[in-house]
């Protein structure tokens, strides 16, 4: 296999990546020819474009609710945490951060219906939702964010 940095093209050894269609899906998998080991790694998007609702909900939110206090935790603190919504190539991307640096993270995800996003793509934390609750808030990752 080859990729490409900066133009140039880079032979990695012993990997291939293929496509599979499975129930009408296509998946992208990579495979270790050396060892004969297949790893799913990616699936076509089919998400619809977001619609008007979606886009209106885009921009930052802030957590509501009595936050637990985590006095000297170094990982995955979630005081103080902020969630991005935002649109890109009708992709909606989910930016998430407490904290602590690890607590970072971006994510796609598809639009199910006016009030449900799921996380896209394959692997852990994959098919997570966020939902509009009553009051016009998200949820998501067990908290409850309000529009800045």
């Amino acid at each position: 296999l080859a990729v490409m940095a900066l133009g140039i093209p880079i032979k990695i050894p012993n990997q291939e990546f293929q496509f599979s269609t499975i129930n009408g899906e296509v998946y992208v998998r990579s495979v270790d020819t050396k060892k004969g080991r297949l790893q799913f790694i990616g699936m076509r998007n089919m998400s619809p474009k977001p619609n008007d609702l979606w886009k209106d909900r885009l921009g930052e939110y802030e957590a509501v609710g009595q936050l637990f206090k985590c006095e000297g935790c170094t990982i995955m603190n979630m005081e103080k945490a902020i969630l991005n919504l935002s649109e890109k190539n009708n992709v909606i991307y989910v930016e998430l951060e407490g904290k602590s640096p690890d607590s970072k993270m971006k994510l796609y995800f598809d639009v199910l219906d006016g009030t449900t996003l799921s996380c896209g793509g394959l692997g852990r934390s994959m098919t997570e939702k966020i939902k509009v609750l009553d009051n016009g808030n998200l949820f998501y990752q067990g908290f409850e964010f309000k529009k800045k």
